[in-house]
């Protein structure tokens, strides 16, 4: 735009005719700046246009590049779902060709009138009921007892007074009136639906069974829910308890200790297969030993069938004739038996480094004094060693009692860092490469107590492979008198002593403190919350009062100095509540609107991708959480610290603050995936923590998967695997992404130092009656069916599949080879 040019009048005096001309000259003056000021308010209206235009072509360009973001996501959704129907046309098709082929066969043709006559006569449920059967998925059981576990009320609002399941003649009455507040949120008109939840167990189920469900109501009325048909496994019923033996127990006992003659040909087989033998030497330190204790744990190592080893006893002076007699006797029994003779007391650990002085095997395992070892043991040592190269192996072990009854098993998960650090899980069997232990330098000979866990930290932190065999391999008799049950003040002062140092030397900046229990810790790493950011991603539809509270919880609960950003993902709410409370909400934190069919991945990745900025971490919150716990979040964070730790979530409560809804994820528990702890009370009689399976509930531990109703996610794990998978829209996907996170390396913890509540599923409801979806559960079973038959690696094999509180399975058969979890690092526990 060009402007006119103005001419100022020449300075000095003016002459008297320049002095006439003036009034017409101002007067022009006025006129060309009345022109210039409406160029000069035209050239604004067009810049003030063009800058609108330029708003509206770069709105235009954000929403085009969003809107071909989302037409991709469609397009895989899409080419997915042509692909599923492909392949259920093709399954299809293969099972019409199977049954027509079955249906050739003349067992089909016997079977078949049997089946529809079994449908006719199944029982029906009884219209004044609503109720579910959850546990087992299906009747079809690999072992001939199983746990019932499902909800049941009346619509009426009457009372059920009990429950039982009816096979046969035998009955078997269960627990009913256990908290399910997951209910209540799905049927919150009927006054009974909070405490619905019962337990059913049931034992010595014969091959085919039919089994009713039974309800007794507050007129002791009996009434049929509904008739299963179930099968087990062939080969899993329990064989009856002998006739010499006084209990179950000892017939357990007999079966870790005992040998068939069929197994041992079968061991002798493999044990003559195999190209190497490397030699396994046991340490046994011993000090003034009762002879009978002593003399069985000699033999017990004698009995073994592998015939490589050597035994090392280590004599810490022992004052007791007897003691030295008998040591003097079992050295002419074998040549394979070494005793060393120390000349002074000094200790558990300078005994064993003398008898490790001694030992020349290529494996060294720890035995105690007046304990016993499966006669299978040290050949499962050599075994797996050879197969793996393991640096680190440990076993499950027995407990028994001073008459050598058997108290229970100790069935441990695969190596896990976080556990090991929180509690001093590996106990026995446990066995070293003798290379690893002459570069640790054996025993720390200044400990008196705890000197085994120290040597299997230091151990730990040098292993290139950490080897977990699932097998009872040894028997703890369990001393009253033992050093550890006398002097707990004591092993907590150098056990935390020993965690300091093992910190020191693997670079982790932090405090131990006490854990909710004796030989219990809690490692607290020191995190800068300044320098950190978190994220939280809140997906919602609804629901103004849930949300609310969500939201007021974060702020109550959020550290000063940790720089937040709620990010509030709202999925079409149309209540006016809803909208009027986003509103609000808008003003303080980001609020971003999600349109199109509900899928929870899309959702989160869009709440991340849009609005989650440069956070270090990432929070995922369900809107149905609640915070009360000061320094949740801090708990979770340091947790979190570690680089190789990709996600990490609390234990979460349902809202009577008591049951458990969440402690960690179990891949094929329950068929395809379920809570561990899930309807277990959060504390005991008394009112302290209930500690779970071996602590499990209460310490920060590795687990396969969590729940991302409330995660804290790292954004480099997250990003790196690219976020949920949204082909699962609903189901699995939180498990599916932390599966993921393991196969690249990251780390996925379960800490139980902390809690949350969940109003679980309140937002959109759950169903009881079936899978409420089938293409997530079919998606993933079909990416990660091969880990549940492999086996989730920190859920023992030992432990029912069936159940969440870790309840102990039947002992099973042995394999010629054993089975084993082999760590070489995080991806190596979740590969083919």
């Amino acid at each position: 735009m060009s402007y006119p040019d103005i001419v100022p009048p020449a300075s000095g005096s003016a002459s008297p005719s320049e002095t006439d001309s003036l009034p017409s000259q101002y007067s022009r003056a006025d006129g060309d700046r009345e022109d210039i000021e409406e160029q000069l308010a035209a050239s604004r209206k067009r810049i003030s246009e063009l800058e609108q235009k330029a708003q509206t072509a770069a709105s235009a360009e954000e929403t085009a590049r969003f809107l071909r973001s989302e037409l991709a996501h469609v397009r895989r959704e899409l080419d997915w779902a042509r692909n599923e129907m492909d392949r259920l046309r093709k399954e299809s098709d293969r099972r019409k060709i199977t049954l027509r082929e079955a249906e050739r066969t003349l067992q089909f043709r016997w079977t078949l009138p049997a089946f529809f006559f079994k449908r006719r006569k199944a029982a029906q449920a009884e219209s004044g009921f609503e109720f579910q059967l959850e546990q087992p998925k299906s009747l079809n059981l690999a072992d001939d007892s199983t746990t019932l576990v499902g909800w049941c009320f009346t619509k009426s609002g009457e009372f059920i007074q009990g429950i039982r399941a009816v096979i046969g003649d035998t009955k078997y009455e269960g627990a009913y009136g256990r908290k399910r507040f997951d209910v209540r949120a799905v049927f919150p008109a009927y006054p009974n639906s909070d405490r619905c939840g019962f337990e059913i167990e049931v034992k010595k189920l014969p091959s085919r069974f039919s089994l009713t469900l039974e309800v007794l109501d507050d007129r002791n009325q009996w009434h049929s829910l509904q008739t299963y048909q179930g099968r087990v496994a062939a080969g899993a019923q329990r064989a009856e308890p002998s006739a010499e033996s006084a209990s179950g127990r000892v017939a357990k006992v007999s079966e870790i200790m005992q040998v068939t003659s069929s197994e041992k040909r079968m061991f002798q087989k493999e044990i003559h297969s195999m190209s190497h033998k490397p030699l396994v030497s046991v340490i046994m330190p011993v000090f003034n030993t009762p002879t009978d204790y002593l003399r069985s744990a000699i033999r017990s190592v004698m009995a073994q069938l592998y015939p490589n080893w050597q035994l090392c006893i280590a004599d810490d002076a022992s004052t007791s004739p007897s003691t030295r007699e008998l040591l003097t006797e079992a050295e002419k029994w074998d040549e394979r038996i070494v005793v060393i003779r120390c000349s002074e007391n000094r200790g558990i650990a300078a005994a064993s480094n003398a008898a490790l002085r001694a030992a020349t095997g290529d494996i060294i395992t720890l035995m105690d004094h007046d304990d016993l070892i499966s006669p299978v043991a040290l050949l499962r040592l050599a075994q797996t060693s050879f197969a793996t190269g393991a640096d680190l192996l440990y076993s499950d072990e027995g407990h028994i009692d001073l008459a050598g009854e058997f108290l229970g098993g100790i069935y441990r998960p695969a190596f896990s860092l976080s556990y090991l650090r929180s509690h001093p899980y590996i106990v026995h069997l446990v066995a070293f490469s003798a290379r690893l232990l002459n570069e640790i330098g054996g025993f720390d000979e200044k400990l008196q107590i705890s000197q085994d866990y120290d040597l299997i930290l230091r151990a730990a932190e040098k292993a290139r492979i950490v080897v977990h065999i699932p097998e009872i391999l040894y028997l703890w008799r369990q001393m009253p008198s033992s050093a550890g049950h006398l002097m707990q003040e004591e092993v907590t002062e150098i056990s935390t002593n020993i965690l300091t140092e093992h910190l020191k030397r693997t670079g982790v900046v932090g405090n131990v403190e006490p854990g909710f229990a004796f030989n219990y810790f809690s490692i607290r790493p020191k995190v800068d919350l300044e320098r950190s950011s978190v994220a939280v991603i809140i997906p919602t539809k609804n629901q103004a009062h849930l949300l609310a509270q969500t939201v007021a919880s974060l702020e109550k609960t959020w550290p000063e100095k940790l720089p937040c950003k709620i990010v509030i993902v709202d999925h079409q709410s149309d209540e006016p509540d809803a909208q009027e409370l986003l509103e609000i909400l808008a003003q303080k934190h980001l609020v971003l609107p999600y349109s199109g069919p509900f899928n929870y991945s899309a959702i989160n990745n869009f709440g991340v991708r849009r609005g989650a900025g440069d956070a270090q971490y990432l929070l995922l919150c369900n809107n149905d959480i609640e915070a009360k716990e000061p320094q949740w979040l801090e708990r979770l964070l340091e947790a979190a610290v570690d680089e190789t730790v990709g996600a990490v979530a609390p234990m979460l409560l349902y809202p009577d603050e008591a049951t458990i809804q969440h402690a960690g994820v179990s891949v094929g528990l329950c068929g395809t995936a379920e809570h561990l702890g899930k309807f277990l009370p959060s504390t005991d009689e008394k009112g302290n923590p209930a500690p779970g399976y071996l602590g499990m509930l209460r310490v920060t531990r590795e687990v396969a998967a969590i729940t991302t109703a409330c995660a804290l996610f790292r954004r480099q794990a997250f990003e790196a695997v690219g976020g949920f998978s949204e082909e699962m829209q609903v189901g699995y996907n939180d498990t599916d992404l932390c599966l993921r996170l393991w196969q690249i390396g990251y780390r996925t913890l379960y800490c139980g130092e902390t809690s949350v509540l969940h109003h679980e599923s309140a937002t959109r409801g759950k169903s009881f009656s079936h899978d409420p979806h089938p293409a997530d559960s079919s998606r993933f079973l079909s990416n990660w069916g091969w880990l549940i038959s492999q086996g989730d690696p920190f859920y023992n094999p030992n432990l029912k599949k069936d159940n969440t509180a870790w309840k102990s399975s039947h002992i099973a058969k042995r394999q010629a080879k054993p089975a084993s979890r082999r760590y070489a690092g995080p991806s190596s526990l979740f590969t083919k």
